[in-house]
């Protein structure tokens, strides 16, 4: 099974690279997070599971609603920060992590309430995601959800990809080192229905937040934040934005997806 080598997983990576980093390093948690957390409608008492946790935002959310919380992560740095953040937050006793592959879950049947899974579907190979969101499902409580973020939406990336090679000269994104597997609307689609999953998708169309994570992500060169931000332009549009938000439209210009999946 082709693999994403849990190397590139650094501790500069969960510090300075992926989204809202910045924004934890000054205690703050991106908006994003907590649009997840609200989703899952965590209750005292509540056995949750966040996997591959990266710094631990829904993790310490979660402890802080009152759940039992286990976290896992195949990157060692990623462990050894979320233990290190747990004290930070005197959360220690509440978030337990371990260091574990997604696609080898060691629990029992049906033993979480909910389940986490956080910007790391398009950092998995799709052999990858199968085993993981089957794997879940196995350990997920019949009526249990799985809450899953992923961005960018690829239908979106890409044509700003083209604009660049096009305008630019260049389509030299470093992220997708990271990112090997970026979703659309149709792909998630297509994957939660083939493991049997009850499921909403929602679409992120908040661009200017888009936007930001570019220019603040030290992966990203110069030639495609100068597209983008000239896109940015467009696309905060009053006109522009009526046409994202419409349906269907909202599933090609929608920047990242939220989903609420149901066993």
């Amino acid at each position: 099974m082709k693999r994403a080598s849990s190397e590139d997983y650094d501790n500069s990576y969960f510090t300075e690279k992926c989204e809202g980093a910045e924004d934890f390093n000054k205690g703050i948690f991106s908006e994003r997070f907590y649009k997840a957390f609200r989703l899952g409608d965590i209750k005292k008492g509540d056995l949750v599971l966040d996997v591959a946790a990266g710094r631990g935002e829904i993790a310490i959310l979660a402890a802080r609603a009152g759940a039992k919380v286990t976290v896992i992560d195949y990157s060692k740095s990623s462990v050894e920060l979320i233990k290190s953040n747990a004290k930070k937050f005197n959360l220690a006793s509440k978030i337990k992590a371990e260091l574990m592959d997604v696609r080898k879950l060691s629990f029992k049947e049906n033993e979480f309430d909910k389940i986490f899974f956080m910007e790391i579907l398009e950092h998995l190979y799709p052999s990858e995601v199968d085993a993981a969101i089957s794997g879940m499902k196995k350990i997920l409580k019949p009526g249990g959800k799985i809450i899953i973020t992923t961005g960018p939406n690829k239908l979106l990336i890409d044509g700003l990809l083209l604009l660049s090679k096009i305008f630019v000269k260049n389509d030299n994104w470093e992220s997708r080192k990271y990112h090997v597997n970026e979703q659309t609307f149709f792909s998630l689609e297509k994957l939660l229905r083939k493991h049997n999953l009850r499921y909403k998708i929602r679409t992120e169309e908040d661009f200017n937040w888009f936007y930001g994570q570019i220019c603040k992500n030290k992966a990203v060169n110069l030639a495609i934040k100068s597209v983008v931000k000239a896109f940015n332009v467009l696309y905060d549009q009053k006109a522009f934005r009526t046409i994202r938000k419409a349906p269907y439209l909202n599933r090609i210009f929608g920047n990242a997806f939220l989903v609420e999946a149901t066993k």
